[in-house]
């Protein structure tokens, strides 16, 4: 589990010193209040991705647009991608802009999902949670996230598994499989 650990502190340290180095927060301030959410936000990385928002009450296409822009005229991100889904909602996704962002940095070939949103508050308890998470729900929470990325399950959603653990129903990657057959079964 160590390993774990130590992967998840070494990802947290290149994502730093990636948005560090491509100046990202700064470049988005413009926009609305840029918060750093997931995996990063709560130290429980196991691959390398970053995940952001930009909350803005009057936040759109527009403004996505102008980032867009702005991002492919920095010429830091070797691809940016752009997906709405407030004129295409999915219930599984924020009702938003989403914006891929994609860049080798330090051997590994980095993503980061930046939503656009005019509220941030669809996860709220799921976030407030995780500010508070043991020791123990911690490593449970690396180890099915391993699996995920051993089982190539990676479209698998984070949110899914933090829900899982936090609610008591997955102590280690068997009890969390047992959770995720009853999911499916709902869907």
């Amino acid at each position: 589990m160590g390993d774990l650990t130590l992967l998840s502190e070494e990802l947290h340290r290149d994502a730093s010193a990636l948005l560090a180095e491509s100046a990202l927060l700064e470049l988005l301030a413009p926009y609305g209040q840029v918060l750093p959410t997931g995996s990063y936000q709560y130290r429980l990385m196991a691959v390398p991705d970053i995940d952001l928002c930009i909350v803005h009450p009057q936040i759109g296409r527009m403004q996505a647009g102008e980032i867009v822009s702005t991002l492919i005229d920095q010429g830091f991100w070797r691809g940016v991608a752009y997906e709405d889904f407030l004129q295409f909602p999915r219930e599984d996704l924020p009702a938003g802009i989403y914006l891929g962002l994609k860049r080798s940095f330090r051997g590994r070939f980095w993503k980061v999902d930046l939503w656009c949103l005019t509220d941030a508050t669809r996860d709220l308890a799921v976030h407030e949670a995780l500010a508070h998470l043991t020791e123990e729900q911690r490593r449970t929470i690396l180890q099915i996230k391993q699996w995920r990325r051993e089982a190539n399950e990676l479209s698998m959603p984070s949110m899914l598994i933090y829900e899982a653990v936090l609610r008591g129903k997955a102590h280690d990657v068997s009890s969390f499989l047992r959770v995720l057959e009853a999911y499916k079964c709902d869907l």
